[in-house]
């Protein structure tokens, strides 16, 4: 798998939202190296999904002036009335100035801007206890926009924290719709099926024992096909 497919396969499936700080880090150095070299090689298209990745992850390390510069770069492409410059733009605000001003900027966007609806629906997610609403909000959002993978992978990783499994599992799949060859989102179902499975102990039944080993081969399942996608993916592995 090369650099770039990499690093489009983690934009388009909005990986470094599930990924470990260390993870992360490691994204954000490949990404830099490999846009100082080639973002004017690239497609327009590919150009600025990457340069709206790198915009996320130097946020996420803390390299906000960086951060700046890639806003800039997508608003001179896109314009200020852009739908997603204004989620960039309330990104941005949310990371350097904090939750009021970054509310204060989405009141001033237009009403049908789903994606700025997406950022306020966001607000939810930090708020302690607040994961019901949260996932209302979401769930209201896909309404309007189905396409969003990024928001089924938040939708599924509040239904995972809530012990919403099935829910969980569902929300991943709707990604594998849209983007079949996505091994992460493979592997992460797999983890899944496992946690369901081992909530299961004690004194169980029959039907609760076959649900069970049912659970343990749908992850044996997602895993084995995560690695098939990307045999080096080391996630995929540790889950077989």
């Amino acid at each position: 798998v090369s650099t770039k497919e990499i690093l489009l396969n983690s934009a388009t499936t909005a990986l470094y939202l599930v990924s470990t700080p260390e993870q992360i880090y490691s994204l954000y150095d490949l990404s830099a190296l490999y846009l100082v070299h080639n973002q004017f090689k690239l497609k327009e298209d590919d150009r600025c999904t990457l340069l709206e990745q790198h915009f996320y992850l130097s946020l996420l390390t803390g390299n906000n002036q960086e951060a700046k510069v890639m806003l800039q770069r997508l608003t001179d492409r896109f314009g200020v009335e852009s739908s997603r410059i204004g989620i960039l733009m309330a990104s941005y605000l949310e990371s350097t100035e904090g939750d009021n001003a970054m509310l204060e900027y989405l009141n001033t966007r237009e009403e049908t801007d789903f994606a700025s609806k997406k950022k306020r629906a966001g607000l939810l997610k930090h708020s302690p206890g607040n994961e019901k609403s949260y996932i209302q909000a979401l769930v209201k959002y896909l309404e309007y926009n189905p396409l969003d993978p990024e928001a089924w992978s938040e939708l599924a990783e509040t239904y995972y924290k809530t012990g919403n499994y099935p829910q969980a599992i569902y929300s991943l799949e709707e990604i594998l719709l849209q983007l079949p060859q996505t091994y992460n989102i493979y592997a992460r179902i797999g983890e899944i099926y496992n946690a369901k499975a081992s909530t299961k102990s004690g004194n169980i039944g029959v039907k609760d024992k076959d649900a069970t080993y049912r659970d343990l081969q749908l992850a044996v399942t997602n895993f084995s096909r995560s690695v098939e996608l990307c045999p080096v993916y080391v996630r995929g592995w540790s889950g077989l």
